[in-house]
């Protein structure tokens, strides 16, 4: 906030004059050449990369322009520049998104925040030409630049698609040509920086092809491996899962859109722990996964048909498990006091499994004069098994309740 200094007489009283403004000290009763020295305390800080104003600096002491005329007041840059990669993309996609919404009908100070994020960019991206070591120490013979507001419009969503996918896809392992901004190119407003674009896109387009070679002969090695193990199984009866898998991911990886990662993670463990596992899985989780080496991958081989086979095998695991279920109505767990709801309506065959199951359990009741506790999970080698325990107790527990709340006949059996 600027101080109001009025105009003063020898004397000390002041006199009507115009109000000046200028830095943040309150000066009375002193001569010119003292509040000009003053006044020359003040030095604005600019960013180094940037020429964006930071901070206003005032000096306490005499001759406080050395002080402020110091390197280290030369090598401030803006917060934005400390940003990582993945955070300035997100910022300029926000930053983006509110310019259109706006139609870049906005301050000339929004419009520069976007300008910032594109040259903290061009930073990260490890793309922008650096001066000396020793300029970037003292301060000295830097120019800094910024886009103008012309090719921040025109650049700035085609420097997000390019920053987006050298975040996500290369893994950083892709150089770009530098961008010089010089006062001699007389480009420090960043014109020309479109031409910068396009000779990355080719650059990227050349990577892309590249890379889809190495994955090909990675592929093609791949196969070699996958097949030698599939045709040793046949001997040996042994193979290795996680190489069966890596070919199935290759080839699914390039389906992305259909098969996103997370979906291939799910399929992954049920073709890895599936027969281990089937409680976690259903029949269709089968249908699944042979749908999408069915849709991405090389069929018609070896390879595949041992995927079907190693398939076929935890759909039985799955079946098995389920298979040995019974299907309960109700009825005879709601028949005691309070019971509420009519049950399942239960075919023939199911109501005979039903009775007959119910027959085993009222067999138990007859010796028994006390509910045995109930099971804990961690007494049972595996999951399965600890659910078929917990259930078997559960439904025990129902029958010798009602059992007991039965007024005592002459003859056990009779209660039962």
């Amino acid at each position: 906030m600027s101080t109001v200094i009025s105009n003063v007489t020898n004397s000390g009283e002041a006199a009507e004059a115009p109000v000046q403004h200028i830095s943040n000290v309150t000066i009375t009763n002193q001569s010119a050449s003292q509040r000009e020295a003053r006044a020359s305390t003040t030095k604005v800080i600019c960013c180094q990369r940037s020429g964006v104003p930071l901070i206003e600096v005032t000096s306490l002491c005499s001759n406080g322009w050395a002080l402020l005329s110091q390197p280290l007041m030369g090598t401030f840059v803006h917060p934005v520049y400390g940003l990582a990669l993945g955070k300035l993309c997100r910022r300029l996609e926000l930053q983006l998104i509110d310019a259109d919404h706006a139609d870049w009908d906005m301050p000339a100070t929004q419009i520069r925040e976007i300008s910032l994020t594109i040259s903290a960019l061009m930073y990260s991206l490890d793309a922008m030409w650096l001066p000396s070591e020793d300029a970037l120490t003292t301060g000295r013979n830097i120019e800094p630049s910024l886009p103008d507001t012309k090719t921040t419009v025109g650049c700035a969503g085609r420097l997000l698609d390019l920053a987006s996918w050298y975040f996500a896809e290369t893994t950083r392992r892709l150089t770009f040509p530098l961008w010089k901004p010089s006062k001699n190119a007389g480009n420090l407003n960043w014109h020309g920086f479109s031409a910068w674009l396009d000779a990355c896109n080719e650059i990227r387009e050349d990577w892309a092809t590249n890379k889809r070679k190495a994955e090909n002969k990675e592929l093609l090695r791949s196969t070699e491996d996958v097949m030698k193990l599939v045709s040793q199984a046949q001997v040996y009866k042994r193979i290795d899962t996680k190489k069966v898998w890596q070919w199935i991911e290759l080839q699914a990886s390039d389906y992305g859109a259909k098969y996103p990662a997370g979906r291939r993670e799910t399929l992954r463990s049920l073709f890895m722990d599936g027969e281990l596992q089937p409680e976690l899985w259903l029949p269709d989780d089968c249908d699944d996964l042979i749908e999408m080496v069915t849709d991405t991958c090389d069929i018609g081989n070896d390879i595949t048909s041992y995927i079907r086979n190693r398939v076929s095998n935890i759909r039985a695991a799955i079946n098995e498990f389920y298979s040995d279920f019974t299907l309960i109505g109700g009825h005879q767990l709601r028949s005691g006091p309070g019971a509420t709801g009519a049950g399942l309506e239960l075919t023939a065959a199911e109501q005979t499994a039903e009775d007959n199951l119910f027959g085993e359990y009222k067999t138990k009741l007859l010796g028994l004069t006390e509910l045995p506790p109930k099971p804990v999970a961690t007494d049972y080698p595996n999951r399965v098994a600890a659910l078929k325990a917990t259930a078997e107790w559960n439904i025990l527990s129902k029958l010798f309740a009602a059992h007991k709340a039965k007024p005592a006949p002459a003859n056990d059996a009779d209660a039962l």
